[in-house]
């Protein structure tokens, strides 16, 4: 086991809408803006809070989460990613206890559990007064060996701080500050919960009114106190074995955003050189690429530049016809059919590389963790072999295949990918750590792709 000092923080909440991500987004801006090197991370299957992580703290951040992946990974995961930061800062999901299927697996107190992590506790007490109390007692003592190590409350009036402080003090609980109502810095939601940070003009200026406010009635000092007095944390490193070098074309821009950093980062463990590319801006793919990566995103909100940028679509599927190796997931499984419909029925053609059409709609088709077991031996999997992900889309497809079982915590199963030995393509957004064997015959076809196109 490897030792290694970590100082490190979760912001976690009562539940979901109490301001944890306000609070986050204030105490990363704030840490940055002392000077810190700050590594953010979100618990569970989220890409739009990460993107916001991102952008605040100048840093990738990474998403923990424990049912994708075994206790140790998640440590080695956390530890992987912490190089040359002060203090790591970890985003909850949900409410702190939500986890799968009504348990506490995955949630964020999981994670805390795991990783030894000390808690912030975000409390919306606005219209509350005794009973705020009752409310953080019942968290603070609702399991046993929690580390909630102080509350930061939102939404309150600096006349109302001093009462609650006093309240919460009477029953041995810790309160580092507050943060008022800031319209001035509010997010607007929609259907994923929020908007990217791309699509914010504005961003910077509310985050950092956020970060102003926040360096005036939270406690920063005792904030980084409880970070660093956070115990050493133990882990075994895996050994990854790269056969060669290749590069792997990762498209990225406003249609497709939704990447698990991790998912590339263990690419390059095994060889990959990445190289982004715009199914959008690009008029052709970048040469000399020996597999492709499509993620997720909105591609339903450029349609109609995605469908007319024709020479793009013909430099792909010409890619694709000669074998390459290519990951598709959500979005960019919808982008490989033939075409789009948008929620009003328009029809904008895609690439065409699969037969089908997507077709959005205005409510969640299937959402949540899900684990794949595969039918068919194919380019990520052989057969039976099993990979956890998970879904979340408003679109459903003629074409969602039928290759892999996939099966909810729950028991609810269906069929679905099309899966083939240079192509996996469909909804389901999978975690490489589940299962790096996924990754690592992801990296083996690319380099046989590449000594074909070579000619080795």
């Amino acid at each position: 086991m490897i030792p290694m000092r970590l100082p490190r923080i979760m912001i976690s909440g009562t539940g979901s809408g109490c301001g944890k991500t306000t609070i986050m987004s204030a105490v990363l801006r704030g840490l940055v803006e002392k000077g810190l090197s700050v590594q953010p991370y979100k618990c569970g299957p989220d890409y739009i809070d990460p993107m916001f992580h991102s952008f605040i703290a100048n840093r990738k951040s990474k998403n923990l989460d424990s049912y994708m992946c075994d206790e140790n990974t998640v440590k080695y995961l956390m530890a992987d990613s912490f190089e040359n930061a002060d203090v790591a800062v970890v985003e909850g999901v949900m409410g702190f206890y939500d986890g799968v299927d009504k348990t506490d697996k995955a949630s964020s107190y999981d994670i805390a559990r795991i990783t030894d992590t000390p808690v912030i506790l975000v409390v919306n007490a606005k219209g509350m007064s005794l009973s705020l109390a009752a409310m953080v007692g019942g968290f603070v003592n609702f399991r046993d060996k929690i580390n909630i190590a102080a509350v930061i409350l939102n939404n309150i009036s600096s006349g109302m701080y001093s009462f609650y402080k006093q309240l919460l003090s009477n029953i041995g609980i810790e309160t580092i500050g507050y943060l008022p109502n800031i319209k001035q810095a509010q997010i607007e939601s929609r259907h994923l919960g929020l908007h990217t940070a791309a699509e914010i003009d504005d961003l910077d200026e509310k985050v950092k009114l956020l970060a102003d406010t926040a360096c005036q009635t939270i406690d920063f000092e005792r904030l980084l106190e409880i970070a660093n007095n956070a115990p050493p944390i133990l882990y075994e490193a895996p050994i990854f074995a790269p056969k060669g070098s290749f590069k792997l074309g990762v498209a990225y821009d406003r249609a497709f955003c939704f990447y698990y950093e991790d998912n590339l980062r263990l690419m390059e463990k095994f060889g990959a050189q990445i190289v982004y590319f715009s199914p959008i801006d690009d008029k052709k793919l970048p040469d000399d690429l020996d597999g492709l990566y499509l993620g997720g995103g909105y591609p339903e909100n450029y349609l109609k530049a995605l469908s007319e940028n024709k020479q793009f679509i013909f430099s792909m599927k010409s890619a694709i016809i000669k074998k390459i190796p290519v990951y598709a997931e959500c979005g960019g499984f919808m982008y490989l059919l033939e075409a789009i419909c948008d929620c009003a029925g328009k029809r904008y053609e895609t690439a065409g590389v699969l037969n089908g059409e997507a077709r959005l709609g205005n409510k969640l088709c299937r959402f949540g963790y899900i684990e794949l077991k595969s039918k068919t031996d194919n380019l990520l999997l052989q057969k039976d072999d099993k990979i956890r992900g998970h879904e979340f889309h408003y679109s459903d497809s003629t074409a969602n295949g039928n290759d892999f079982y996939i099966q909810r915590p729950n028991g609810k199963w269906w069929y679905g990918v099309n899966a083939r030995d240079n192509i996996f393509a469909g909804y389901p957004h999978l975690h490489f750590y589940s299962n790096t064997k996924a990754a690592e015959n992801f990296a083996k076809k690319c380099l046989l792709y590449k000594e074909s196109r070579c000619g080795v």
